[in-house]
């Protein structure tokens, strides 16, 4: 092997030494970034949807019954208890 093909041998292996170190360390900040944009898109979807539905669901809705409703029986008169008044009937 000649000088140069030497030379070349370990540049190549240094080149490939950190291009294995760059990507490890991009992919170290990338998983940062992830996170954090993760995290992001979360609270956005959390203020911009879910937020306004629990506050539309809390102000419009009773599901429990708990609040106090009119009757819904409608006054009627008395009915007649006696025979005519059954034969009345139809």
């Amino acid at each position: 092997m000649s000088l140069q093909q030497n030379v070349d041998v370990v540049v190549e292996r240094n080149l490939n030494e950190i291009i294995q170190l760059a990507w490890a360390r991009f992919k170290i900040i990338v998983g940062i970034i992830g996170d954090v944009q993760g995290r992001v898109i979360a609270v956005l979807f959390y203020f911009i949807v879910a937020l306004p539905f629990g506050i539309g669901a809390r102000l419009f809705s009773d599901p429990l019954h708990l609040r106090q409703r009119p009757p819904a029986w409608i006054d009627r008169e008395p009915v007649d208890n006696r025979l005519e008044g059954a034969q009345r009937q139809g």
